[in-house]
């Protein structure tokens, strides 16, 4: 019984096929990302998104998972700026960059061909600036009729129900 050289097991290189991981993705593909907007602006750079959530959004830095978040989206940029030296990468490139960024694979891959933004836009997009922040204050400080303790409001009540 004769093989022919496509069904010995062994690639074009002469290494096992099962040592090799053949993705069946194809080649290189585009680098499909743009820069990420929030809040009316757009992020070109990671320090104007810190910048920005410094002046404006400081209670974003509050999230149980900030450290991450900020992290993530400090790679996104670092992969936008992979895009203006090579506009395609490959599966081999990916996993390499990936991991070499300490991300999964999938969030990576999201990103680059899918995309997807690291979730902070989207917190960014739901924030309150500081700015509105403070007019709520302003506005809830006002309907308590300056009672802003608990102590306060309940010495406000006994006043109210005492007859003069």
């Amino acid at each position: 019984m004769e093989f022919d050289q496509a069904d010995s097991g062994r690639l074009e290189d002469n290494t096992p096929s099962h040592q090799k991981v053949r993705d069946g993705r194809g080649d290189q593909r585009e680098i499909s990302m743009a820069y990420p907007s929030a809040v009316g602006t757009e992020f070109h750079s990671f320090k104007h998104l810190r910048e920005t959530i410094e002046e404006r959004y400081p209670g974003l830095k509050s999230h149980p998972e900030f450290t991450k978040l900020i992290e993530d989206a400090e790679s996104y940029l670092k992969i936008l700026e992979m895009k203006t030296t090579n506009p395609s990468i490959t599966p081999e490139e990916l996993r390499s960059f990936s991991r070499e960024l300490g991300l999964s694979r999938n969030k990576a891959e999201g990103w680059i061909h899918y995309q997807k933004l690291p979730q902070i836009y989207r917190y960014l997009g739901q924030a309150i600036s500081l700015e509105q922040g403070s007019k709520y204050y302003e506005r809830i400080i006002n309907s308590l009729n300056g009672a802003v303790t608990f102590e306060d409001m309940e010495q406000k009540l006994q006043q109210f129900f005492t007859p003069n």
